[in-house]
């Protein structure tokens, strides 16, 4: 009897558009390598798709400095502080993002990422594409 209760808690159904769905529970650590995959893609989404407007720089750095720690944010105050920004917006530029790949060591806290990405900055005239690539 216990058996078959602690394969009961191991199930949770979802319910979505009236459809009954079952998913497994499993230990959050069987999680990580796949949240911080996705933690790490989504910060390099924000931080580094700008448009030329004001409020989308905004949100978007906003949102990828919450996922990051004082070193992004060192980062963004210095591109500010020399007008990088306000350039993006002037020169009615846009850059976006294309992640190649993430590596990711889990064995040892804090862990290591290393990410290689493709970046597009498009200028009313120019197209310029190089290799980004990040590690922390």
């Amino acid at each position: 009897m216990l058996r078959i209760a602690e394969r009961g808690q191991e199930r949770v159904y979802v319910l979505t558009s009236g459809k009954v769905l079952e998913a497994l529970a499993s230990d959050r650590k069987e999680n990580i390598p796949v949240e911080a995959r996705d933690h790490i893609r989504t910060f390099h989404e924000y931080f580094f798709t700008l448009a030329p407007d004001e409020r989308v720089i905004n949100a978007n750095l906003s949102r990828a400095l919450y996922l990051a720690d004082g070193s992004a944010k060192r980062l963004y105050d210095n591109l500010k502080e020399n007008g990088f920004y306000a350039g993006v917006v002037s020169g009615n530029i846009n850059q976006d993002i294309g992640i190649d790949s993430i590596t990711l060591n889990t064995d040892a806290y804090p862990f290591y990422f290393r990410c290689q990405a493709t970046q597009r900055i498009i200028r009313p005239t120019t197209l310029v594409t190089r290799e980004l690539v990040t590690e922390g």
